[in-house]
């Protein structure tokens, strides 16, 4: 999944205690962002491998029954963190399904980690991608502890 050295969780872990620490050579600004962004790459990665495993649990095709629906209709490799994150939102109701089924733990909170990974999206899209907004160490503190929680929270849909 990931082929450049620690897998994202730990690599997010790292980012946070580096910040904890003041370890980061600005707390504004490219370096900031840098961090922030190299954490938000790879968890775009992790997201985009874990939407082909629900997807895969749900019984859902992307090509045939989900990429017309994701704005601009990318191949799957494509895919970017906020349609991926879109993708995650519109499967929902195959998650109940599978649930039903016993594929996934009940006592799943899918709909906070589909909020949480839209958050994410909304900052690294206006902070890095666009440049709209400036990203300050507690906003990406905030974001890089969602990362971390969406990714806990999926080892848990398992039973």
């Amino acid at each position: 999944m990931i082929t450049d050295g620690a897998d994202p969780h730990e690599y997010i872990e790292r980012s946070i205690r580096r910040l904890q620490l003041g370890q980061v050579a600005s707390e504004d600004g490219s370096w900031l962002e840098g961090v922030f962004g190299k954490a938000a790459r790879r968890y775009e990665q992790w997201a985009k491998q874990k939407l082909k495993e629900f997807l895969r649990a749900c019984s859902v095709d992307y090509d045939g029954g989900l990429r017309s629906d994701v704005p601009g209709t990318p191949r799957f490799e494509k895919l970017s963190l906020g349609q991926i994150a879109s993708c995650f939102d519109r499967i929902s109701k195959h998650v109940d399904q599978a649930i039903e089924r016993g594929v996934f733990k009940s006592t799943i909170d899918y709909s906070a980690f589909c909020r949480q990974m839209f958050e994410i999206n909304e900052v690294w899209k206006d902070c890095i991608k666009h440049g709209y907004t400036n990203l300050n160490v507690a906003e990406a503190l905030k974001q890089l502890g969602n990362m971390k929680a969406t990714i806990e929270r999926s080892h848990q849909f398992h039973e």
